[in-house]
């Protein structure tokens, strides 16, 4: 009986321990889950509920003695606090990692922990001592992470101000890469390799590592983290440096567009925004650059140097702006000022040019009538000559006398009278027939009319026209009166499409026209320019003289009276 009974007890112990560790895997599988969970919100950038997950794997950890759970679960809180700058509570979290680790000898672990560490205490030399604790710690288990762990205690000589021994570090990293093949955390020593090269001075040493950085970033797929966009706003930085403007303007604007994505990169934007600012000025454009710096006040913290500096600036340019503003519209009235001026100065020039014009035009019109006169005074005193030749015929005198009293009335309207007669017929035939007689009474004799105008439309001429060539006729005929000794004279009037046509002939003497410079051709030249005529003298000594003058734009622009 008794070896039944050990058999069945021995086989309930067995069931119970096969139950207890049953749970015990199920609860571990549930911590592991947990700590899986609280990676993904936090990589997902939900630090909250990231935290709130790791708590709960914490407290499971610890209910289940579970201590790799226990010591990731902490890791995972210490990353959650650092993220939302909670730095005493990652802290405190990160210690407890380090006593949960180090109990189960997780060198690997613990060299984590050591790094996490080292990139949130104040005390640089805290953190080189954490730093170079976590390579130990590594090398005791030859941890793959020994790359990063290099990589981070390079970062803190950074921080240091030793940039040499930061570069000599980075250097060592990167001999254990073949055996990690870590691309994130080569694009990572390559990024801290550019930015020490950069504060070194070394600008070409710093591209070469910043093109490295995006060598191994093309081969991965890892889009709009915090990291790319630090990658841009280092090579933007070095780009500047090195006078590249339109490259490092290119750079840190993909950086904006990713630190837009996370809330807490407000000083990377605001760093972004002053550099671009400077770069906007340095090519001219003001305008650019004064929005820029807006946008980095937007950004920056309101207690720090930066605000400060930019704020000043952003203040002066506005009043900068504000004086080129009244100094363009200083300008802008100068400008209206002097155009009026020479508005004023040129109206007063045309007036002047007007009034000399009127001058002009009020001489020749004064003269015109003076010739006018003079001619109608020599004809009336010809008459008088030859009525006193003849004071047997008194029917004769009288006709002469009315003749002459027709000529006088007319010679009065002529200068200014025009209650005395209207100043000559309008109408081209009317016209005509006056200058038929103007031409009789000046040459004293008969003049023969060849003028046909029936069938021609009997249009109006204007004031200036009939002037004009009264003037002219009235030239020629004192000259054959005075020069031509003939017999005969005829005088003719034609239009046709080539415009209005006089002709004027006698049979006298005839001169060489080539050596006569009579000061009358040159006026009745002149008067056929007023009206846009020409003329042709045909004559030679004993060969008598034919005038022919034509008006082209006959009646068209000299119909208007």
């Amino acid at each position: 009986m008794k070896q039944p009974t050990l058999l069945a007890l021995l086989f309930l112990a067995m069931c119970w321990t096969n139950i207890i560790w049953s749970q015990t895997k199920i609860a571990i599988q549930q911590i592991d889950q947990l700590i899986k969970n609280a990676i993904e919100l936090r990589e997902a950038h939900d630090y909250q509920s990231a935290l709130e997950i790791a708590e709960q794997a914490k407290k499971l950890a610890e209910e289940k003695t579970y201590v790799k759970g226990l010591g990731d679960a902490l890791v995972q809180m210490g990353r959650c606090c650092k993220a939302t700058f909670e730095y005493d509570l990652a802290i405190d979290c990160y210690k407890e990692a380090l006593t949960a680790r180090k109990s189960i000898n997780d060198y690997c672990g613990v060299a984590g922990v050591y790094t996490n560490l080292s990139s949130i205490v104040e005390d640089l030399d805290e953190a080189l001592i954490f730093a170079k604790r976590a390579i130990f710690s590594g090398e005791k288990k030859t941890c793959d992470g020994l790359f990063a762990y290099y990589n981070n205690l390079a970062k803190v000589y950074a921080e240091m101000g030793q940039i040499e021994m930061a570069i000599s570090t980075n250097r060592v990293s990167l001999k254990w890469f073949p055996q990690l093949r870590d691309t994130v955390e080569r694009i990572k020593i390559s990024y801290e390799l550019a930015s020490n090269y950069h504060n070194l001075g070394e600008r070409e040493n710093a591209l070469i590592e910043a093109d490295s950085a995006f060598y191994f970033l093309s081969q991965i797929t890892l889009y709009d983290s915090l990291l790319i966009g630090q990658m841009h706003e280092m090579r933007g930085v070095i780009r500047m440096a090195a006078e590249q403007n339109e490259g490092a303007l290119e750079d840190f604007e993909r950086a904006k567009k990713i630190y837009d994505k996370f809330p807490q990169a407000k000083a990377h934007q605001a760093n972004i925004n002053f550099n671009m600012g400077v770069l906007y000025e340095h090519q001219g454009d003001r305008k650019k650059a004064q929005k820029a710096y807006e946008e980095c006040l937007a950004y920056a913290d309101e207690d720090s140097d930066l605000y400060r500096a930019v704020e000043a600036l952003v203040q002066l340019m506005i009043t900068e702006q504000e004086k080129k503003q009244r100094a363009r519209w200083l300008s802008y009235a100068l400008a209206g000022l002097l155009a009026l001026a020479i508005a004023a100065i040129i109206l007063v020039l045309l007036v002047l040019k007007k009034e000399r014009k009127n001058e002009l035009l009020r001489a020749e019109a004064s003269q015109l009538k003076h010739d006018i006169v003079k001619n109608d005074l020599q004809a009336i005193d010809n008459h008088l000559s030859i009525a006193l030749d003849q004071t047997s015929n008194t029917l004769s005198i009288y006709k002469k006398i009315l003749q002459l009293r027709g000529n006088i009335r007319k010679l009065l309207t002529k200068i200014g009278y025009p209650e005395y007669g209207e100043f000559g017929p309008k109408h081209l035939k009317a016209f005509v027939k006056e200058m038929h007689a103007k031409a009789c009474e000046v040459a004293l004799m008969e003049v023969d009319n060849h003028s046909y105008l029936d069938e021609v439309d009997d249009v109006e001429l204007s004031k200036n026209l009939r002037t004009q060539l009264e003037a002219i006729i009235t030239e020629l005929f004192t000259n054959i009166r005075k020069y031509a000794q003939c017999q005969q004279a005829t005088i003719e009037f034609s239009v046709n499409d080539n415009g209005l046509h006089i002709e004027i002939e006698d049979d006298g003497q005839g001169y060489d026209h080539l050596k006569v410079k009579a000061n009358g051709l040159k006026h009745i030249q002149a008067r056929l320019k007023n009206i846009k005529g020409r003329f042709k003298i045909h004559t030679s000594p004993g060969n008598g003289t034919r005038t022919k003058i034509t008006i082209p734009e006959f009646p068209e622009n000299h119909s208007n009276p």
